[in-house]
């Protein structure tokens, strides 16, 4: 992290960018290391995302406004799992998922965003909006619901494309 600040994202490896996203290690293996093994293990990281990603893709996401927030951030969670029982059109429905990153905002709201693995068309975004609309919208109430606090914004990030689309009309 510190090579990061100082230096900047361009001037990290691969698994130096992927350690600062998986923020694990131990005494016996590092973040580095662990980022190392799951680049080149087949069985904990898919190789398809390896080839696809490109170390600039992972420093764009790393230095980009919706991820400079997230590091601000008083309160961050990476694959918060939730609970909850949600009215949902007229309906109670009990959900369970995980969300893969929300954090509170300066203003001390909540923001989520989710990622997809799969590529962003822009001709085809009114369909993407749709289908991805219900499941942050659940998300957003699950998460209003357990916590008492309101979501501001959702993110769907597409890594693949390496974009983040924003949904706050929910």
């Amino acid at each position: 992290r510190e090579k990061f600040l100082n230096l900047g994202a361009e001037s990290l490896s691969k698994a130096e960018l992927i350690a600062i996203l998986i923020r694990s290690g131990s005494r016996d293996c590092t973040a580095i290391d662990l980022a190392e093994q799951m680049l080149i293990d087949n069985n904990s990281f898919d190789k398809d995302v390896i080839a696809r990603v490109s170390s600039d893709d992972i420093k764009a996401f790393l230095t980009s406004d919706v991820i400079n927030m997230a590091k601000k951030s008083s309160e961050c969670y990476k694959e918060k799992a939730f609970q909850s029982i949600v009215r949902y059109n007229d309906k109670d429905y009990y959900i369970q998922g995980i969300i893969d990153l929300c954090f509170k905002d300066t203003d001390g709201e909540w923001i989520i965003v989710d990622y997809k693995s799969t590529n962003y068309n822009a001709s085809k975004r009114d369909i993407i909006e749709n289908s991805y609309k219900k499941q942050l919208n659940l998300y957003k109430l699950a998460l209003e619901k357990c916590t008492g606090i309101k979501v501001k914004e959702s993110y769907i990030y597409f890594v693949y494309s390496n974009i983040f689309i924003e949904f706050n009309q929910l």
